[in-house]
């Protein structure tokens, strides 16, 4: 949400008000690494160990590349329909997006599947436990 927040203000800033636009600046700083730091703890407890790294490799991989994308379709888009217009439109789909991840069940409910942790623990230590014996 604090995404779409700072889109708002870049799209509802006048011209005359840059200092509204560094407002939304420091909005969607502030908010990102409070969203991408939970999402990468999630994937470390509920992902595999030995899947971690093609997961991490995927996500760090698609963010980019998404980035990319959207850099380019958004000078076009921007040019044709104006630039606080692409903004207010830009926050809009952040909070729709936000609204159909909080309406999809397997997303709303991650954290209350099975850690991988606890299974490897129990795993782990009955290697000690035959390692020890030997």
């Amino acid at each position: 949400i604090g995404l779409a927040i700072g889109a708002f203000l870049y799209g509802f800033a006048p011209a005359s008000m840059f200092w509204v636009m560094i407002a939304g600046a420091a909005v969607m700083g502030i908010t990102l690494p409070i969203t991408n730091g939970p999402i990468l703890a999630i994937v470390q407890a509920k992902v595999a160990p030995d899947m971690q790294g093609r997961v991490m490799t995927l996500l760090h991989s698609i963010a980019p590349a998404a980035s990319l994308i959207s850099l380019a379709a958004a000078g076009p888009l921007a040019d044709q329909v104006g630039v606080q217009t692409w903004f207010l439109v830009t926050g809009l789909v952040i909070i729709l997006l936000v609204i159909g991840a909080v309406l999809i069940e397997p997303i709303r409910q991650i954290e209350d599947r099975p850690d991988v942790s606890a299974k490897n623990d129990s795993a782990g230590l009955v290697v000690e436990e035959a390692t020890a014996a030997r």
